[in-house]
């Protein structure tokens, strides 16, 4: 049986797309082992993303990092034709390892979600991209990753590990019609995570 390891949604205002049972929230950060398993992946968490997707022939609207009895894995939900697949990509090989079929858009999600997955699919940012640009401007890890919506709008809201043995991590909002950062969120050791304005 596979377990969701997850940091806590930093963002008051996230809406997440998912299933409540595919979304059980961990109550704070990741542990440092799961954190270091990602860090020292054959596949990045963008990687993987594109081969959910390349897979699918779909999009991502979220990436988890599970733990199965095989391994560490990243958990990718993929829409491709109105259908919701789960993708678990091996962090050891960068490899699909199992796909599972959550249904159709409409039974897997509620109109809300929907509507925000139609909103992303107008966007030219998309979850490899929104991955890239949060590293990138935080020189971090992407260690988790979820579409969520702002006012109705789509955003890609990516959990960020620094290469330092997991101590500290922050989330960064990418908004979807720019590609930029619009929103951070900083986590310190022993301390609640502090929220830099949005853009």
């Amino acid at each position: 049986m596979s377990h969701p390891i997850r940091i806590a949604v930093t963002a008051t205002a996230a809406l997440l797309v998912g299933s409540a049972s595919s979304i059980a929230l961990a109550a704070g950060p990741l542990p440092t082992r799961e954190i270091n398993s990602v860090l020292r992946a054959k596949a990045s968490l963008a990687e993987a993303v594109s081969t959910a997707e390349m897979k699918s022939a779909g999009h991502a609207t979220m990436a988890d990092i599970w733990r199965a009895p095989r391994g560490y894995e990243y958990k990718i939900t993929v829409v491709a034709n109105g259908k919701v697949t789960d993708e678990f990509v091996s962090l050891a090989t960068g490899k699909i390892v199992k796909s599972t079929d959550r249904g159709t858009l409409a039974t897997a999600f509620d109109g809300t979600q929907q509507q925000l997955f139609n909103k992303m699919m107008s966007s030219p940012t998309k979850m490899p991209g929104a991955i890239a640009a949060a590293e990138k401007k935080d020189a971090a890890t992407a260690i988790a990753a979820r579409l969520v919506g702002a006012n109705g709008n789509p955003e890609i809201q990516v959990d960020l590990a620094k290469n330092d043995k997991g101590r500290a991590q922050d989330s960064a909002t990418v908004n979807l019609a720019t590609g930029k950062v619009v929103a951070e969120t900083a986590a310190k050791p022993g301390l609640a995570a502090s929220t830099k304005p949005r853009k």
